[in-house]
């Protein structure tokens, strides 16, 4: 009770880059769950300061018991750590999630939907020009199929093609990003959010969307919360989700197509606003209360 009790400074970093709508609405979630907590919140931007990663850090961070690490910059959250400084998620979790390739090689154990990587090219290309390695990929994930761009967020980087001029063009028009390819599995535009903590469930929500095949909440798609024991399968699923990534808190999207429940994507720093909104539970007092027993 008494390391529970004893106050404590942290900070929220968030990139500095991007419209702050959505960081503000986050930043006050965490504020309102510290008051109740001894923890005193500061919010720190990217664009705030300028870090010379040779030299050690500025004094001023030291008072930071540890940093939520709101942000994508693993370069700048691995400054942090070398300079003994907690950073949840750790770097390694973030840059494991970051790339949705990556993320899929890290798993292990559980259900992976059949991804096949467009090869990495080293200067523009006309895909039509190429079609013998588009119709290899083709044959075996067949159409329809999804686009995604290995980095991207809320749906906005996600792509349903029914032919191979559709795929052809879109490729042509994500350029030399890196790309992956997934088979498409008719879920009637449906899966399932799981918000965890140190590999328990604390709340899954069912998304489905009628007018589009990405359930995203920033997408259009409605929400119904589900028990966090409706099928204990998935009990098994975050767990060992969480242990291979190295995550303390994650939101893990998962859909259930022929009786077997796969893992879509994992969101390492998945904002919980929405969540809030629609049901009233906040992420951030659970989420400071393991970080706060975990130092």
């Amino acid at each position: 009770m008494e390391k529970v009790n004893k106050p404590i400074k942290i900070a929220i970093y968030y990139n500095g880059y991007v419209d702050q709508t959505n960081n503000e609405k986050h930043y006050k979630l965490y504020v309102d769950a510290s008051k109740d907590l001894n923890i005193e919140v500061d919010k720190i931007l990217s664009t705030d300061f300028n870090f010379d990663i040779t030299k050690p850090i500025d004094e001023t961070f030291k008072k930071y018991e540890f940093i939520i690490f709101n942000d994508k910059d693993i370069e700048i959250a691995k400054y942090f750590e070398n300079n003994k400084i907690k950073v949840f998620n750790y770097s390694e979790a973030i840059r494991k999630c970051d790339n949705k390739i990556t993320t899929y090689l890290n798993l292990s154990n559980v259900n992976l939907i059949p991804t096949v990587p467009v090869p990495k090219r080293f200067f523009e290309l006309e895909w039509n020009e190429h079609q013998n390695q588009l119709n290899k990929i083709v044959n075996y994930l067949k159409f329809p199929l999804v686009i995604k761009e290995a980095y991207g967020s809320f749906g906005l980087q996600v792509y349903k093609v029914e032919h191979l001029d559709d795929l052809i063009f879109k490729l042509n028009q994500i350029g030399q990003k890196e790309i992956l390819l997934q088979k498409y599995f008719p879920v009637n535009n449906t899966d399932y959010r799981v918000y965890a903590i140190g590999g328990k469930i604390y709340k899954i929500l069912r998304r489905h969307n009628e007018n589009d095949f990405r359930s995203n909440i920033s997408r259009g798609g409605s929400v119904e919360v589900v028990p966090n024991d409706f099928d204990k399968q998935i009990n098994l699923i975050v767990k060992k989700v969480m242990e291979d990534l190295h995550l303390d808190f994650a939101g893990i999207d998962l859909i259930y197509y022929n009786n077997m429940w796969y893992v879509c994507e994992v969101n390492s720093n998945a904002h919980f606003f929405n969540m809030f909104r629609l049901t009233g539970y906040n992420f951030a007092i659970d989420i400071l209360k393991h970080l706060r027993e975990k130092i």
